[in-house]
């Protein structure tokens, strides 16, 4: 079973380009996700090619908090904007609207209604020592999408 289960995790790292095609059984993946939350460990995509990773949800937790702790690149925020966003893109929407720049079909369109704060996900250097992460920041349904 130990071989086998080797085996098949390989596969499963290795599948191919359709994200959807696997060819291991339900069974396997759900035995086998219960085993990294009972060792404590992460799937993580790398930063270049197409490789996976496996790291300790506490390295990767701390990887996270280094990237962040980096002034050049973050600064923490009092409190979130995205509603002073929302009602900025809205009054320029309407300014333009007003001098028809833009039809009204483009603004229902590309108005503001319930934007969401935007999401990261870490993506590990493993090519760097020490070992680094990137942060992939995902705005689509964000006020500044």
């Amino acid at each position: 079973m130990a071989n086998e289960f080797r085996f098949e995790c390989k596969r499963i790292i290795s599948r191919g380009r359709n994200k959807n095609d696997t060819n291991i059984s339900e069974e396997l993946c759900r035995g086998l996700k219960s085993w990294l939350q009972q060792n404590d460990i992460t799937l993580i995509e790398n930063d270049k090619g197409r490789a996976t990773c496996l790291i300790t949800t506490e390295k990767r937790d701390q990887l996270i908090k280094n990237e962040l702790d980096n002034q050049t690149r973050y600064k923490a925020l009092g409190k979130d904007n995205i509603e002073k966003v929302k009602s900025s893109i809205n009054k320029e929407l309407a300014s333009l609207r007003k001098e028809n720049l833009i039809t009204k079909e483009l603004m229902k369109e590309l108005k503001q209604i319930t934007p969401i704060t935007p999401r990261a996900r870490p993506t590990l250097k493993s090519h760097k020592n020490p070992l680094k992460c990137r942060l992939i920041v995902n705005t689509r349904g964000s006020a500044f999408y």
